[in-house]
């Protein structure tokens, strides 16, 4: 598994690509796209177009895949997880 503090070659020093999330954490690219959709996480766009997360995104990542959010993300029991504060900002 890869460190959070490794950093990817495309993206500069404490910035992430989708592919370092979803090898990181295990999860597929349409959940974190998914995230991305519902706020959860809030990406930059490369010269591409492409996403590139910071490290307050991969630390939500973290919580999130720690909270049991890996596939399917229901924004309700996100809230309530975020209420209970399971997960913060």
């Amino acid at each position: 598994m890869k460190k959070i503090s490794d950093s990817p070659t495309d993206v500069v020093d404490g910035e992430f690509s989708t592919r370092d999330i979803c090898d990181t954490f295990g999860v597929d690219r349409t959940t974190i796209f998914r995230w991305c959709r519902q706020g959860i996480l809030n990406p930059r766009r490369d010269h591409r177009g492409w996403r590139v997360f910071s490290r307050k995104d991969m630390e939500r990542a973290k919580r999130l895949t720690e909270a049991g959010m890996r596939s399917w993300c229901d924004i309700e029991l996100l809230k309530k997880k975020y209420q209970a504060g399971l997960i913060d900002d």
